[in-house]
């Protein structure tokens, strides 16, 4: 098994998204900041 690969792909996906989310949080809500 090999989780280190896996939680380093789920990090990975989890800091993509926060980073990406005040971006889509501007374009739909149109919150700026």
């Amino acid at each position: 098994m090999e989780w280190e690969d896996e939680s380093e792909y789920f990090l990975l996906r989890v800091s993509r998204i926060l980073l990406l989310s005040p971006y889509k949080l501007n374009d739909e809500g149109g919150v700026s900041t």
